[in-house]
């Protein structure tokens, strides 16, 4: 059964949808005293430029297996918009090309999610598993190449490859991976996609938690990605 606390954050999320999708007013209903609200992420979320993203991508050399591998590993944390315990999850077996989708089951909420795989994302993990990938018995997607080659890389070992081609890319404004989900949000947000879908995307459980990308001033943008496809959940 829900606790007091799971059952009052689910009626502040209905409202805050209610209030962006149909323009319902509720700075009244939400300043009732049915408890105090936690603002887990009430700082701006930072984000990278189109810029700092192509400087990112081109600073792996996709002439080396291991650069088309962690180029791949980017493009799903950039454009799936996934953590890097979701990356480090995928499996072989959660992939379906004729379809274009993609299945997330590792999740930090535990549900599964379904996701539209984006040609570029898709390209990229093509690239590595007909070219690159060590011959393995492994079911998760992404492995080793030199220590314990063909054995799944952990979610630190996802992180690291990201964080060393920040270092050559010289963003020195690199927080961490979350940068590129952020990036994933910031772009949907910025070609209307509503708020709703963007929580189901990036697997929030509240969309009080989605709400923080609001913030964000994107005037001027001009590449933005395309408008998703319906997630399914």
């Amino acid at each position: 059964m829900a606790s007091k606390k799971t059952i009052i954050v689910r009626i502040r999320s209905y409202i805050r949808f209610l209030e962006f999708s149909d323009g319902f007013k509720s700075e009244a209903i939400l300043k009732l005293p049915m408890t105090s609200p936690v603002w887990k992420r009430a700082s701006l979320p930072k984000y990278l430029s189109d810029t700092e993203l192509d400087r990112l991508f081109s600073s792996y050399d996709r002439n080396k297996p291991s650069g088309i591998r962690n180029y791949a590993i980017a493009r799903c944390l950039k454009d799936l918009g996934l953590r890097c315990s979701e990356v480090a999850g995928l499996s072989l077996d959660d992939f379906d090309w004729m379809q274009g989708i993609v299945a997330i089951k590792k999740t930090k909420s535990h549900f599964k999610r379904i996701l539209p795989l984006h040609a570029i994302t898709g390209q990229a993990i093509e690239a590595y598993l007909l070219h690159f990938r060590p011959a393995t018995s492994e079911r998760i997607l992404f492995v080793r190449f030199k220590n314990r080659q063909g054995e799944a890389m952990g979610t630190s070992q996802v992180r690291n490859t990201v964080r060393s081609a920040a270092i050559r890319a010289g963003l020195d404004n690199f927080t961490g991976t979350h940068m590129l989900r952020h990036t994933a949000a910031k772009e949907m947000i910025n070609s209307g996609v509503d708020l709703k879908t963007i929580a189901d995307v990036l697997g929030h459980e509240s969309i009080e938690t989605t709400c923080i990308y609001t913030k964000l001033d994107f005037n001027q943008l001009q590449d933005v990605a395309g408008t998703w496809p319906e997630v399914i959940v």
